[in-house]
């Protein structure tokens, strides 16, 4: 099943996608090196550590990063409940620019929010494949 989960277009790439990466390649190398097998376990293993403290790290500073957007976006939609539009059958022009500008804002926030969490959901993506393949080592059961 695909579900189309690459980054939105103008979306950030997280930083910590791209230092996974790299973690991910170094321990490709490491697993595939001419090391005997208990040096190459041993780099294996402080990878795998080095790996899941940056998946959390970047855990943490995404959902948090999820959590500021959520707070602006609830701060600017106060903000336009004080724009009774009801009341009047007329409005003045600065009035109206100011809801307008109002409205503008949430949508980039919401945007920017949306761009979060998918960077989030492309990282548990990174966790379930990461684990995935750590079950499925064929070197992790090699002797030396």
């Amino acid at each position: 099943m695909h579900d189309n989960l690459e980054p939105l277009k103008g979306s950030p790439v997280p930083r910590q996608a791209e230092i996974l990466e790299a973690i991910r390649q170094v321990r490709n190398v490491v697993r595939s090196s001419a090391l005997d097998c208990g040096c190459r376990d041993r780099v294996s293993e402080a990878i795998q550590r080095l790996e899941s403290f940056e998946l959390k790290r970047a855990r943490k500073r995404l959902r948090s990063a999820v959590r500021e957007q959520k707070r602006k976006i609830s701060s600017l939609l106060s903000l336009l409940g004080d724009f009774d539009m009801q009341n009047s059958d007329s409005f003045e022009l600065g009035v109206l620019m100011e809801a307008s500008l109002l409205l503008l804002d949430i949508a980039a926030e919401a945007s920017a929010g949306s761009g979060l969490v998918r960077s989030l959901l492309l990282l548990e993506r990174h966790a379930e494949e990461h684990t995935f393949a750590l079950r499925h080592d064929p070197n992790k059961d090699m002797v030396g």
